[in-house]
């Protein structure tokens, strides 16, 4: 089964969380809105591998709000779905919970509830109208469900604890085989530790006995245990190269080169696959499908080894769900992956690309435009959509004239011009971005002005769209006096240009070309930075204050704990 659906009331700083699973699901926001907690609401209710999942809540997992009120019952809520490979075994206990539901799919829902008084954790199966089973299926269900399905949890932000290799020998293991096992294992746990702590490069022999090691134990496993495949064999012969002279695994070999034995995540996730197969059946029963919880896999990590990481984390063929503030990493993700948590009036949101909002062609102009140019703006709290180059560089400069920071604010400048407004307004809204248009006032502004008005979101065209009264941010600039930067670069005098009643466009069109928009408005930039905040052509400070108080009310969350 594959875990669709996780719903979190009243726990820690969520109040309230619906969040919806594929496969592999990547998991951003601001800090203090609910990613870790995510986490560690599973490894609570489904526990991690060999553990029995049972304990208890903190006082502290309590969710308090601003106003004073009792502490609410923890409720946790998830859904596993029959997947693609077929429904359960027959004999499964599993079967006692799973319903069907209109759609045909088989369902199993379980509860976890914890009250304040005692803050046991105990559970409930219900159905498809969360409704409970009558009758209750047995205890042996839960329990069956965490021994398929645990949580292996990887914080890379911290420091990974020594990993609990099965102590268990198997009652034909001699001696000898059990002392090199340690061994081996021992290999493998040390260059795990030094993958895991280290900030500079790997040495490549370091990595490649580590993995050495790893297939040794996985020899080993295999003799001991001849025609039964240890949990999670696929996932180190898809990660770890096969031995040189291999014919049969030289696509594998080739790629692993290619991508670097030095990379510090490769090699963690490699090895920490080693380390989960060689618990053996004590731990995850064959069969066993455990979910991958990794937490920024970025950390320590160079920018130009990110884009193997995702490569890695997409190869290891468990269900996997990944938090990450990179926008490098984000880079790699395709965008039906994307899981953005927004925060508001004490309520976390989960935002998604909605299924058939975007067509084939604006998803791959947007894939292209926000992802593979600058994907981290996919973290921002409000986008300030403006037609090119010379507008992204201006009105960061013009904004801190007026004392604005908008890296600091959460606004990110994004051209439109190339993908097209209606892509990326709808795509912002499916995100729970915020967006401010600036347009031209031109017969072009005028169609992207129509095109945003019926992606509004319940906001009025003023708060997302302003609208220049000149035709283009070139006149608008020259008529709030700064005619001089453009007569300057044209090489004209000004007093020739006004016996000669030169017309704006004429100069402006001869000062780009000896030199570019893109310079010209970083020349503007100084010149009203000299001016100061009423060197703000009064049109362009509309825009960038309406951005600020969008991003700032995306914020404003009274409740928050």
């Amino acid at each position: 089964m594959r875990l669709t659906r996780v719903f979190i009331e009243s726990f820690r700083g969520i109040r309230r969380l619906k969040l919806k699973l594929d496969p592999i699901t990547v998991v951003i926001g601001e800090n203090n809105h609910g990613k870790t907690s995510i986490f560690d609401a599973l490894c609570l209710c489904l526990g991690r591998p060999g553990s029995d999942g049972s304990g208890q809540f903190r006082e502290a997992d309590f969710h308090v709000g601003a106003d004073p009120e009792p502490h609410r019952p923890i409720r946790i809520s998830l859904t596993f779905e029959d997947n693609e490979d077929g429904p359960l075994p027959s004999g499964s206990p599993l079967h006692a919970a799973l319903t069907t539901d209109h759609d045909g799919i088989g369902r199993l829902r379980v509860e976890f509830w914890g009250h304040p008084d005692d803050r046991r954790i105990t559970h409930r199966f219900v159905d498809q109208e969360g409704k409970v089973l009558d009758p209750q299926p047995e205890d042996s269900t839960l329990h069956e469900l965490r021994r398929m399905h645990p949580v292996l949890l990887l914080r890379f932000a911290q420091r990974a604890p020594p990993q609990a290799l099965d102590t268990e020998q198997p009652a034909r293991e001699t001696r000898a085989e059990e002392r090199g096992r340690r061994e081996l294992e021992a290999e493998v746990a040390r260059v795990y530790h030094e993958l895991a702590d280290t900030r500079g490069p790997i040495p490549r022999e370091d990595l490649r006995r580590g993995l050495a090691a790893a297939r040794e134990l996985y020899a080993g496993i295999k003799k001991r245990s001849p025609g039964k495949l240890p949990p999670l064999n696929g996932m180190l012969d898809r990660l770890v190269p096969a031995p040189a002279g291999d014919p049969i695994d030289t696509d594998r070999q080739r790629a692993f080169h290619q991508t670097g034995s030095g990379s510090h995540t490769l090699g963690l996730l490699m090895v920490l696959g080693s380390m989960l197969d060689v618990r053996g059946d004590e731990v995850l029963p064959e069969g066993g499908d455990p979910i991958i919880a990794i937490e920024e896999p970025e950390v320590h990590l160079h920018p130009i080894l990110l884009a193997s990481t995702w490569d890695v984390i997409e190869g290891l063929g468990a269900q996997t769900l990944v938090t990450t503030n990179s926008g490098e990493l984000l880079s790699s993700v395709p965008l039906r992956f994307v899981r953005r948590l927004s925060r508001r009036d004490g309520q976390i949101t989960v935002n998604q690309l909605h299924s058939g909002g975007l067509s084939t062609t604006e998803l791959r102009r947007v894939g292209y435009h926000i992802r593979a140019k600058r994907g981290g703006v996919l973290f921002a709290r409000c986008w300030l959509l403006v037609e090119g180059e010379s507008e992204f560089w201006l009105l960061r400069q013009l904004a801190n004239v007026l004392g604005y920071d908008l890296e600091a604010e959460g606004i990110r400048c994004v051209e439109f011009a190339q993908c097209g407004i209606s892509p990326l307004v709808k795509l912002a809204n499916d995100l729970g971005i915020e967006w401010h248009l600036l347009t031209d006032g031109d017969n072009s502004g005028a169609v992207y002005e129509h095109d945003t008005r019926r992606y509004l979101n319940g906001l009025t065209l003023s708060d997302r769209v302003t609208r220049l009264k000149r035709r283009d941010i070139e006149r608008c600039l020259w008529y709030h006096g700064y005619q001089g930067v453009y007569l300057e670069a044209a090489g004209i005098p000004d007093r020739e240009a006004r016996e000669r009643r030169m017309p704006p466009g004429k100069v402006i069109a001869k000062a780009v070309r000896k030199f570019s928009k893109p310079h010209l408005a970083l020349t503007v930039g100084e010149a009203c930075a000299a001016r100061g905040p009423e060197g703000v052509p009064p049109m362009l400070k509309t825009a960038i204050e309406a951005a600020v108080g969008l991003a700032r009310q995306s914020m404003n969350d009274p409740t928050a704990s």
